[in-house]
């Protein structure tokens, strides 16, 4: 699959606590034992879109949350490892923007409905890949940043490396938000 070339960042137009707390939860992920953002590398695992893992379409789910990104741009996150398998493989993050308020808690409810009925076929957590997701990857502690585009229903990013900030955040959603769910 060819990657497209990387839009370029614009200023940081959504506020750092809206991004702050669109991104928290990182510490809680790590206390369960299963690699950090900071050790693991996008590199060291495929990133799929829809899916995590073609072979374990469910994931493991570790945590998601919802959040406000401002001007009316709602958003949630999810945390995920790419193996049910192997704790060890590449932590992954989705983030997916959504126009409106209603349209988000309507994908959280078919999310969590697609949860329940992975997690009801094993007693394991089990987590979904986004439905038509675009998906931007950092690699590790440099920041760089690659994107790969794979419908535009859902938009989404996976991230692994040390550069999960608020700004760096911020900068993110703001770049799905100018160049991908509405360019000039």
């Amino acid at each position: 699959m060819q990657k497209p070339p990387t839009p370029e960042l614009t200023d940081l137009k959504i506020d750092a606590a809206a991004a702050d707390s669109l991104f928290a939860g990182l510490d809680e992920i790590k206390s369960l034992g299963f690699p950090s953002a900071d050790t693991t590398h996008t590199d060291t695992a495929p990133v799929y879109g829809p899916a995590i893992n073609p072979a374990d379409p469910c994931g493991m789910l570790h945590a998601t949350s919802q959040g406000d990104l401002g001007d009316g741009w709602q958003a949630f996150r999810q945390l995920n490892v790419a193996s049910t398998s192997d704790s060890r493989q590449t932590l992954h993050e989705t983030v997916a923007i959504f126009p409106d308020k209603a349209t988000a808690q309507a994908e959280f409810q078919r999310l969590t409905e697609a949860f329940n009925k992975c997690n009801s076929l094993s007693p394991s957590a089990y987590s979904f890949g986004m439905r038509n997701a675009i998906t931007l990857s950092w690699a590790d502690n440099t920041g760089a940043t690659r994107i790969y585009t794979t419908g535009n229903v859902v938009y989404g990013v996976t991230s692994s490396g040390a550069t999960d900030n608020a700004e760096v955040a911020g900068q993110v959603a703001n770049q799905l938000k100018t160049n991908i769910i509405d360019p000039a």
